[in-house]
């Protein structure tokens, strides 16, 4: 009886212990992933168009940037 409840404390503790490894990299995945975002998003807000010559947001259309004044592809 002894070894049965050995064994079963080290299942539940494999058990959760890949559970909390898991949900850690989920929580790490999504955090790289905003991370990301933001970068992009602020790399769009600091957009220049060279036909245009200011800087001004951009459009994306596609995988694709596109100056939100005159439609200049970046």
């Amino acid at each position: 009886m002894d070894y049965f409840l050995k064994v079963v404390a080290l299942l539940s503790v494999l058990i959760i212990v890949l559970v909390v490894g898991f949900l850690t990299m989920l929580y790490l995945v999504f955090k790289i992933e905003d991370e990301e975002k933001e970068e992009k998003d602020q790399w769009l807000s600091e957009a220049y168009c060279f036909q245009c010559e200011i800087e001004i947001p951009v459009k994306e259309k596609k995988g694709r940037l596109y100056c939100s004044n005159c439609g200049l592809r970046h």
